[in-house]
């Protein structure tokens, strides 16, 4: 019994020190180019549903909605920047951070992912009431 579980046990390191050397020769790919992106930060699900939806407020048939995408975002539904030219990219980040500044222009700075339609941010800004740019803090495991 002895003499099989050693067999068994060399096999697999066998297996592992084969599997790590092999992977070792693979070229690696390139980190994504940082890129920045600039618009309104917008609630994903509510745009979705109807794209006048873009600002905080929101309607829903006639009636109004006040401080419908901070509380979207503050249940965790992802943030979006909306782009002058209505291209919308997905802020790969805890939405919670933003809620307080749904509806305001803000910039991005990181690499696109997921061809292009999301963005992995290193910072975030947002522009205030006076023109200036002030950083958003933000939580990421990466």
């Amino acid at each position: 019994m002895r003499g099989r579980i050693g067999a068994a046990m060399v096999g697999m390191a066998a297996a592992l020190l084969f599997a790590a050397s092999a992977g070792s020769g693979e070229k690696k790919s390139k980190p994504p180019k940082a890129t920045v992106v600039e618009g309104t930060l917008i609630d994903t699900k509510c745009f979705s549903q109807d794209p006048a939806n873009a600002g905080n407020d929101h309607g829903i048939g006639a009636d109004k909605i006040e401080g419908c995408a901070e509380a979207c975002a503050k249940m965790g539904i992802p943030v979006g920047l909306l782009t002058p030219k209505r291209e919308v990219y997905i802020l790969i980040t805890p939405a919670e951070a933003f809620a307080e500044h749904m509806g305001k222009t803000a910039r991005a700075t990181g690499a696109k992912v997921y061809r292009g339609t999301a963005i992995r941010p290193d910072s975030v800004q947002v522009q205030g009431a006076d023109g200036a740019w002030v950083p958003v803090e933000f939580h990421s495991m990466m």
